[in-house]
């Protein structure tokens, strides 16, 4: 056997063994904790608030001011 083929044999086998803890909606569901969420939603709305409403990144609120040449003498 070549190597590249043990590897990928070696990988899918790995991957195979890993499949016994999937994760699904049920788990993913069970691992949502309301305070812990109401944090993340509250620190968002800050972000938001401090921002003139915006949390997106280069948006005119949150990128520097520059200065215009025009309002020059």
């Amino acid at each position: 056997m070549k190597f590249p083929q043990a590897v990928t044999l070696a990988a899918i086998a790995s991957t195979a063994a890993a499949t016994d803890n999937l994760l699904t909606p049920d788990k993913l569901e069970a691992d949502i904790r309301t305070e812990e969420l109401q944090s993340v939603l509250w620190n968002l709305d800050k972000i938001a608030t401090d921002n003139g409403g915006n949390r997106a990144f280069g948006e005119p609120a949150t990128r520097p001011r520059s200065i215009s040449s025009s309002s020059a003498p």
